[in-house]
Order: structure tokens, then sequence, then C-alpha cells
């Protein structure tokens, strides 16, 4: 599903005293689609999209509508279901629409995809999401690059680390995270084509 297939949009405005919350409300594809756009003026400010519905579903309107506020993410785009959330965030990426960075989270994937040619599924009660970035306005220079993977990794384990109170976790060069020798995380980086 892209975001330039939605059809049959159509908004409206709820206000309390110190916010606008614009929701639109469609199709993508077929299937239903709602985009909050919350404004209050305030850093934070962001859209949430949701491809399907949230009945059944691991998280709440509340969780997404908390990464928006309390991170820099400008827009999340939440799935059921998709085959790789990568794949959405380089067409994403492609379609240059609105503010970054992006958070494409999905609840199920079909088809994640690893490093080389690497396939996996996952099932509700992982956490799948990727992340699209500027890489100009994130100041990350080219000669960095490389280092995302790493980084990113070694942060993850640092958040295992403040949540459970241990050193459970560690880093397999270059991108997974193990804990009592289980994958729990995978980080693959990509650019999209135009910027190789």
């Amino acid at each position: 599903a892209t975001l330039s297939k939605v059809t049959g949009m159509h908004e409206r405005i709820l206000r309390s005293p110190d916010e606008r919350v614009s929701v639109r409300d469609g199709e993508v594809d077929g299937a239903p689609c709602e985009s909050r756009n919350v404004s209050s003026g305030e850093p934070g400010d962001g859209v949430i999209q949701l491809v399907g519905h949230l009945d059944d579903s691991q998280f709440t309107y509340i969780d997404l509508d908390r990464i928006v506020r309390s991170t820099f993410v400008n827009r999340l785009e939440f799935h059921r279901e998709t085959r790789s959330t990568n794949d959405l965030a380089l067409e994403r990426a492609a379609e240059s629409l609105g503010r970054q960075p992006v958070l494409v989270v999905a609840e199920k994937q079909t088809a994640g995809r690893g490093r080389g040619q690497n396939r996996w599924w996952a099932q509700q009660g992982a956490l799948t999401f990727s992340l699209l970035i500027q890489t100009d306005a994130a100041r990350l220079p080219p000669k960095h690059w490389p280092q995302v993977s790493l980084t990113a990794g070694l942060a993850v384990c640092e958040g295992i680390e403040d949540l459970s109170g241990t050193r459970m976790s560690r880093l397999k060069w270059p991108n997974d995270v193990f804990i009592e020798d289980r994958k729990v995380c995978g980080i693959l980086v990509e650019l999209p084509r135009d910027r190789h």
C-alpha cells in the first residue's frame, strides 16, 4: 500500500482547548485507513496513519500517540500486516511525502529482509519497524553511514540493559543483538537506490 493510492478520504476536526486533531478516514488499497494529524504548536506534533484497525492489536492509539509526542518521529504509519517495513519505508522515501523521520510499524511481517538474501517473518507480539530519516537533516555524512547499524545495535543493547537492570545482551557483528545466545533483534540499514 502506498499513500499515493489513498482514496475516499474525508476529514473531521476534533478540538480541545490546547490542540487540534485532524482525522481523515478512507482506504489504502482497499484497507480501512485513518490518518490523525495532531497539532498543538509544540515539538512532538505529528501524523499517525493507521492502515487497518487497532481491534485485537498489541498496540493502542495511546501507544502510537505517545511515540509521536515523545520522540523525534514526525509521522508514524501503523500496519496490522505487511510484507516488509523496510520496503514500505523505501517506498515512502521515493514518494517524498511529508516531513521525516517516518516510523513504519507492523504487527506482522510476511517477507522481512535481513543481510544478503536472508528472509524472515514475524507474528503478532514481535516489534517490527523501520525508521526513515533524511541523512542530510540528521547531519550524517556518507563516511559515517557504515556505522549506523553498529550504533543502532549498541543502542538496543543499552536499552535492554536499562530496562532489565542487567548486562544480559550482546552485539554480534555486524547487526544482531543476542540475549543468552538467542537472537532478539536484527538491524538492516538501507539507502534508497538514488542515494547509492
